[in-house]
């Protein structure tokens, strides 16, 4: 699995446009038949930040999802609302686990990997 992590700084006086092409390109992206995830977000701290959380099966996968038009629309409009650096992780994930809990077991999840 390829997991990418993508953060860009939007210009706040462009924020509504930004918003709107990344829930359109999260809308396309999640259609793709390789496509594990991919949601378009932003965070509470910094409102003018748009991050995107991308699961691919595989790097091809990952390869074709740059290669769609709605993704290339979207590199077209970066300019007209990015402000800074963008920063993109990309991490292989050979396994995966996922582990679902209440609120009122976070302390023994937490505590199970600990040895003191």
């Amino acid at each position: 699995m390829i997991v990418v992590h993508t953060s860009i700084p939007i210009d706040p006086e462009c924020r509504a446009e930004a918003v709107e092409a990344a829930e359109v390109l999260a809308e396309h992206s999640r259609k793709e038949k390789e496509m594990v995830a991919y949601q378009a977000m932003t965070v509470v701290e910094k409102p003018n930040v748009i991050r995107f959380f991308e699961q691919y099966d595989d790097v091809a996968a990952l390869e074709a999802h740059v290669e769609t038009d709605y993704y290339r629309a979207f590199e077209d409009e970066l300019p007209d609302f990015v402000d800074g650096k963008i920063e993109t992780r990309r991490f292989q994930a050979d396994e995966a686990e996922t582990i679902r809990f209440d609120v009122d077991e976070l302390g023994i999840e937490l505590d199970a990997g600990r040895t003191e």
